[in-house]
C-alpha cells in the first residue's frame, strides 16, 4: 500500500528501515551467532574415525557459511529493490509506473531462487523426489 499511495518520504524511509534494514540486521546477527556455535560443536564432536580430519570439517563449516551467505543475499536482492524504489520515488514521478511493476517481480524471483537454493542442498529430498518420478 504504501508503494502505490505515495506517502512523505519519512513514511517511506521508515518503511524501508522497518522492512529491510532491521531484519537485515537481525538476520546478520543470529546468522553469525548459528555459524560461531556450529564451528564450536563441530570442534567439541570427536568423530569414531580416524579419516575423518580437521580440514574436512573446516570444509564443511565454510560450505555451511557460504550457503547461509547465498539464501540471505537472494533474499535481501529480491526485497531492497521494491522499497528502495519507493524512498527514491516518494512522489511518484522520479520513476515510470512500468519500471516499479517490473521490481516488483524481484521478491517473487528471489523466493523462488531460495526454494531452488533448498532443493538443491537438501539431498534427501533430492532422492525422494527423483525416486518417486
Amino acid at each position: 500500500h504504501c508503494l502505490l499511495t505515495g506517502l512523505m518520504l519519512d513514511y517511506q524511509i521508515y518503511t524501508l528501515i522497518i522492512i529491510v534494514v532491521l531484519p537485515t540486521f537481525f538476520i546478520i546477527i543470529i546468522n553469525a551467532i548459528f555459524f560461531v556455535r556450529t564451528m564450536q560443536l563441530s570442534r567439541i564432536v570427536q568423530p569414531m574415525g580416524a579419516d575423518f580430519s580437521t580440514a574436512v570439517k573446516r570444509r564443511r563449516d565454510t560450505y555451511l557459511l557460504k550457503y547461509m551467505f547465498i539464501m540471505f543475499s537472494i533474499f535481501v536482492s529480491g526485497w531492497t529493490p521494491i522499497y528502495i524504489i519507493a524512498v527514491i520515488n516518494w512522489t511518484g514521478l522520479a520513476i515510470p509506473h512500468t519500471i516499479q511493476r517490473i521490481v516488483t517481480i524481484l521478491p517473487i524471483l528471489s523466493l523462488l531462487g531460495d526454494m531452488v537454493n533448498l532443493f538443491f542442498y537438501n539431498q534427501k529430498l533430492r532422492k525422494y523426489l527423483f525416486n518417486k518420478i
